[in-house]
C-alpha cells in the first residue's frame, strides 16, 4: 500500500511537472519561514533561561509617581545593599552591579573588554557553570578582580592564573582571585569578561546603583516588593516610590513598562511574527489545496474505479492524506538545505547568532509539527472533496461541475491576496515610518558628530583638549558635555524661588560647557548661551520650553529657580532652547535643565568634524586622547549611529515584515499562476474554436483575465482596513509619526495589481498565441 502510494506519487510529480513545481515550491518557501522563524522565536523565548537558577533571580526597579505618571528606572539611589542582605530573610543573595569598559593589560599585551563591578555577593546571584576559586572570597579586596576562561586564555595563554596580576588602565594592578566559565551566549551576562570589586569604582561615578537579587524562593517575589515598599516610605516618606522584581527570564522579552508594570515589550513582535509566519505557511498549504482540488477531474475515472473495487472513503482519505505527507516531506528536505543555506543572511536580518542542527530536540519537535502541520492541513481538503465522488457521476462523465470547489478556490485566492496587501501594507507603513524618524530633526544636529567617552575626572585640561582637538583643519569645533543629547535620562528636583509650587517637578538635567549648544546647533528661543565672561553662569541655567511653561514663566529669562541634579543650587534662568528628543525615540520630548561647568561631570567629548574628513579627524583626536590619557584606547561612537541604534526595534519589524511580504507575495502569485496554467488547459479547446469563430488575442488574453480580477478588488476591499486598523494602534505608540494618507493605499492598491497582471499576464498571452489547429487537436 506504501510503496503504491509513493510510486503514484513520484508518477503524478513527472506526469504533472508544472503543477509539482509550483506546489513543491509554495511549500519549501513556506516550511522554510516557519522554520527560520521558529528558530528565531526559540532564541528569544529561552533568552537568559540557561542562567543558573533563572527563575529566582529578580532585577530591583523602581517606580517614580511624577506628575500624575509612573515611570520605571532600573537605578536608584536608595541605600539597600545591607539592609535587603541582613533583614530580608526572603533573599538569598543581592549583588549591586555596574558596567565597565577598561583596558587590561599583562607585559606587553593588552585588550580593551567590558565587565562589570559587583560586590562579593556578586558570585552568588549570578553563578557560572564552573568558577575556581573561593566563591566567599573572590572579590573581598579592592585590587582583586575574576576573569573569564576566555580572556584568561587570551591574556596568559591558559586559564590557570590564580594569583598572577593584570594592569587596568595601566595604573592600578590587580589580582586576579578567580576564572569563570563564561556566561551563556544568549544571556544578558554574556558581554561580562571581568569582575571588579564594586568598591573599586571611581569616587566620581554618580550614585544611582543597580541591584540585582535572588530569593529563596521565586514565590515570595510579592512579598519581598511590599517590604522593599514599607521600607522606602519609611526612609522617604515624601516620595511616591514603590519596587518592582523584574525577573531576569523577563528582561528580553518584556521589557517595557506602563503605570509600573511591565507592558508589553519584544515579545509582541515575537507572537505577531510568529503568527505571520503561520500566515505564510497556510498559503503554501492553500497552493497545495487549490491545485490539488482544481485538477480533480484528471482523477475522477481513478477514484470511481476504486470506489467500484470496495475502496471506501476512509481508505481513500487516507490515500490522499498520505501523498499530500509524502509531497510536505520532499519539501522539508528541501526547507532544510535551504534553511542552512539562508542562517547566515537570516542572522544578518535579526542581528544574532542563531544555529541550526536537526539533532537539537527542540528543533526537531518543532520541524515534526511543522511538517505534520503542513501536510494535514494541506491533504485534508482534497482529501475529503476527492473521496466524496459518486461513482456513478464519475463513470457518467458528469462529475466537473459538482465537485470542481470553484466557489471554494476563489476564496482562497481572495484570502491569499488578501493577506499580501495586508502584509505590504504594514511593511510600507513600518518603512515609512522607520524612514520618517531616521530623518527627523532632532532639535540638534547629529551628523557629523563623533562622541567621545572619557572617564570622569576633574584632572582632564578641558581647556587645552578643546584648543589642541580644534588646531586641525578636519574640526569644524568640539564641546565638553556631560551626555549624549539622546541619553539625557537623570532627573532631579526644580521649582521656582519666588512663589515656588508645593511639590517641586522633576526634570532632567545635564552639564555642559558653553560650547556644546552650538557645536550641536541647539535652536535659541530666548536668551543666550553660557559664557566664561560671566561669573554668575556658574549658578545660572539654560532650560527647554517645555520647562519654562511647566513653570509658568511667560517670559523665563532673568526668573529664579532650583535645581538639585548637582548639588541643590539656585540661579536665573538666562536662555531658552527649543525642546529636543533627548531620551527613547519612543517617548515624547522630555523637559531638559542645562547647568554649566562642572568639571568632574563631563564625560563626552563632542566633536564636529568636516564633511568627508572623518579619517584624518579621527586620526587627529586619537592622537588627542593619547596624549592627555596615555595607554587608555579611544572610546568613540557617531551621534547618527548611537540615534540609529534606538531604532533596532523598527529596523528589525521592517527587515523581517518587507522579507514576509516578499515571501507571501511570491507563494500567493505561485497559486495565481497554477491556477491560470490549469485554467488555459482547461479551456484550451474552448480557446482554438473562439479564434477559428474570430477572436482576437486581446480577447482570449481578456477572457482568461477578466476572472482574477475580481480577487484583487475584493482582497483590497477586505484587507486594506484590516491593515489601516493595525497600523493606526501601531503609529499610536509613536509622540512623532508619519500619517496614512490617500497615496499609501493607492500604492498599495497598485502594487498588488500590478503584481496580479504580471503574473497571469505570460500564460494568459501564451495561451492566445497557440495555434486554433494545436489547440483545437489537444486531447
Amino acid at each position: 500500500m506504501v510503496r503504491s502510494i509513493f510510486n503514484f506519487v513520484f508518477r503524478n510529480f513527472t506526469r504533472n511537472f508544472s503543477f509539482s513545481i509550483i506546489t513543491l515550491s509554495s511549500l519549501v518557501l513556506g516550511i522554510t519561514t516557519a522554520l527560520l522563524m521558529f528558530l528565531w522565536a526559540k532564541y528569544e523565548v529561552t533568552y537568559n533561561r540557561s542562567v543558573i537558577d533563572s527563575e529566582r533571580i529578580y532585577a530591583l526597579l523602581m517606580n517614580y509617581e511624577t506628575e500624575g505618571e509612573i515611570g520605571t528606572e532600573e537605578g536608584t539611589t536608595m541605600p539597600m545593599m545591607e539592609w535587603l542582605s541582613h533583614d530580608v530573610p526572603e533573599v538569598e543573595a543581592i549583588t549591586r552591579i555596574s558596567n565597565s569598559r577598561t583596558i587590561l593589560a599583562v607585559g606587553e599585551k593588552s585588550i580593551e573588554k567590558t565587565g562589570v563591578y559587583g560586590d562579593s555577593t556578586f558570585f552568588k546571584v549570578h553563578a557560572p557553570e564552573r568558577l575556581t576559586g573561593n566563591t566567599n572570597r573572590v572579590l573581598s579586596y579592592i585590587h582583586s578582580i575574576a576573569i573569564s576562561q576566555k580572556l584568561a586564555i587570551e591574556l596568559f595563554g591558559t586559564d590557570d592564573v590564580l594569583g598572577k596580576a593584570i594592569l587596568l588602565d595601566r595604573k592600578v594592578e590587580y589580582q586576579v582571585t578567580g576564572v569563570f566559565s563564561p556566561y551563556p551566549e544568549n544571556s544578558h551576562l554574556s558581554y561580562i569578561n571581568f569582575v571588579l570589586p564594586y568598591g573599586a569604582r571611581s569616587k566620581d561615578a554618580d550614585d544611582w546603583v543597580n541591584h540585582d537579587i535572588k530569593l529563596v524562593d521565586a514565590s515570595t517575589r510579592g512579598k519581598v516588593e511590599q517590604v522593599i515598599d514599607r521600607k522606602i516610605a519609611k526612609l522617604y516618606p515624601e516620595e511616591k516610590t514603590t519596587s518592582l522584581l523584574f525577573g531576569i527570564e523577563d528582561w528580553r522579552l518584556h521589557w517595557s513598562f506602563k503605570n509600573g508594570r511591565s507592558s508589553g515589550g519584544r515579545i509582541v513582535y515575537v507572537i505577531v511574527f510568529s503568527i505571520a509566519s503561520l500566515f505564510v505557511l497556510l498559503m503554501s498549504c492553500v497552493n497545495y489545496m487549490n491545485i490539488a482540488t482544481a485538477r480533480a477531474t484528471k482523477r475522477t475515472r481513478e477514484i470511481g474505479v476504486r470506489k467500484m473495487t470496495g475502496a471506501t472513503q476512509s481508505i481513500l482519505i487516507r490515500q490522499f492524506m498520505a501523498e499530500s505527507l509524502i509531497m510536505t516531506s520532499g519539501a522539508v528536505m528541501m526547507s532544510l538545505l535551504l534553511t542552512h543555506l539562508l542562517i547566515p543572511l537570516f542572522n544578518q536580518l535579526v542581528g544574532i547568532q542563531l544555529t541550526f542542527s536537526i539533532l537539537d530536540p527542540t528543533v526537531f519537535v518543532g520541524l515534526t509539527s511543522i511538517a505534520l502541520l503542513t501536510g494535514l492541513l494541506a491533504g485534508s481538503y482534497p482529501a475529503l472533496v476527492l473521496s466524496s465522488f459518486k461513482p456513478a457521476l464519475v463513470l457518467k462523465g458528469s462529475l466537473y461541475t459538482n465537485i470542481s470547489g470553484a466557489g471554494f478556490r476563489n476564496g482562497l485566492v481572495v484570502f491569499q491576496f488578501a493577506l499580501s496587501v495586508v502584509m505590504i501594507f504594514c511593511a510600507l507603513v513600518l518603512w515609512r515610518q522607520t524612514a520618517f524618524l531616521l530623518h527627523r530633526h532632532l532639535g540638534y544636529d547629529k551628523y557629523r558628530v563623533i562622541n567621545v567617552w572619557l572617564d570622569r575626572s576633574s584632572n582632564l585640561p578641558f581647556d587645552n583638549i578643546i584648543s589642541m582637538v580644534e588646531s586641525h583643519s578636519s574640526i569644524e569645533s568640539a564641546a565638553f558635555g556631560g551626555a549624549s543629547p539622546m541619553e539625557i535620562n537623570g532627573s532631579s528636583e526644580c521649582n521656582r524661588v519666588v512663589a515656588p509650587f508645593k511639590t517641586p517637578m522633576m526634570f532632567y538635567g545635564v552639564n555642559i560647557d558653553e560650547r556644546v549648544l552650538t557645536t550641536l546647533k541647539f535652536e535659541f528661543v530666548l536668551g543666550r548661551n553660557f559664557s566664561r565672561d560671566h561669573a554668575s553662569d556658574s549658578s545660572n541655567f539654560i532650560v527647554t520650553q517645555s520647562v519654562a511653561n511647566l513653570l509658568g514663566f511667560d517670559n523665563p529669562i532673568g526668573k529664579r529657580i532650583s535645581y538639585g541634579m548637582y548639588g541643590k543650587q539656585e540661579g536665573e534662568i538666562i536662555g531658552v532652547v527649543k525642546d529636543f528628543q533627548n531620551d527613547d525615540i519612543h517617548l515624547a520630548e522630555k523637559p531638559v535643565v542645562f547647568v554649566f561647568g562642572k568639571p568632574k561631570f563631563l564625560s563626552n567629548l563632542f566633536v564636529k568634524y568636516q564633511a568627508g574628513q572623518l579619517e584624518d579627524a579621527l586620526n587627529h583626536v586619537t592622537q588627542i586622547v593619547e596624549k592627555v590619557r596615555p595607554g587608555i584606547a579611544l572610546n568613540y561612537s557617531f551621534l547618527d549611529t548611537d540615534f540609529e541604534v534606538q531604532l533596532h526595534r523598527e529596523t528589525l519589524m521592517k527587515k523581517i515584515s518587507i522579507s514576509f511580504t516578499v515571501v507571501a507575495v511570491a507563494i500567493a502569485c505561485l497559486g495565481l499562476f497554477g491556477l491560470v496554467l490549469f485554467n488555459a488547459q482547461r479551456r484550451t479547446k474552448e480557446i482554438g474554436i473562439r479564434k477559428v469563430m474570430g477572436a482576437t488575442d486581446q480577447q482570449i488574453v481578456m477572457l482568461l483575465c477578466r476572472h482574477v480580477i475580481p480577487f484583487v478588488l475584493y482582497s483590497l476591499l477586505i484587507a486594506l482596513p484590516i491593515g489601516y486598523y493595525l497600523m493606526k494602534n501601531f503609529l499610536e505608540e509613536y509622540p512623532a509619526r508619519i500619517t496614512m494618507s490617500p497615496n499609501l493605499f493607492l500604492a498599495v492598491a497598485g502594487a498588488i495589481t500590478f503584481m496580479v497582471l504580471l503574473t497571469i499576464s505570460y500564460q494568459s498571452i501564451k495561451a492566445a498565441r497557440q495555434n486554433a489547429i494545436d489547440s483545437l487537436k489537444t486531447e
